[in-house]
């Protein structure tokens, strides 16, 4: 019986997670921002909850890394890989939403947080981790002596 709840909660999830995404994306309105009675405060509004997401992820997670003894390319990286990780925040928003508390536009907000970073969390991780040196094959190695 233990197996086959854990073997049910884990292919559940793999259903229910897809549309959980799918109805948070459908209920958003990006309209919304252009519809906006205070579109420059509302664009503000998500640039900065945007940059104190982004900051607080990162250092959240990389300073305690560091403070354990890794060191700070390290803890960039684990922190940086925190960046995607914006599922919580859909499921605060909606319940958030439906539940009245907050309205379409901090909704919208708290979308477009969640969509910015986690478009920008591969480019910066690419960046953070520097391309290695392939070491030259034995043939390329000959091939060029001659």
């Amino acid at each position: 019986m233990k197996e086959y709840t854990i073997f049910a909660i884990r292919n559940g999830g793999s259903i229910l997670i897809p549309v959980f995404f799918c109805i948070i994306g459908m209920q958003v309105d990006l309209t919304a921002l252009w519809q906006s009675d205070n579109l420059a405060q509302l664009v503000l509004f998500a640039l900065a909850v945007t940059v104190i997401a982004i900051l607080t992820k990162v250092l959240g997670a990389g300073l305690p890394v560091m403070a354990i003894g890794f060191g700070r390319p390290r803890a960039w990286r684990i922190g940086l890989g925190m960046l995607p990780r914006g599922e919580v925040a859909l499921i605060v928003a909606e319940i958030g939403r439906a539940s009245g508390i907050i309205d379409r536009d901090i909704f919208t907000v708290a979308i477009v947080m969640t969509v910015v970073t986690t478009i920008i969390a591969p480019i910066f991780l690419v960046r953070a981790f520097p391309p290695r040196r392939r070491p030259r094959r034995r043939t390329q190695a000959r091939a060029s002596a001659h």
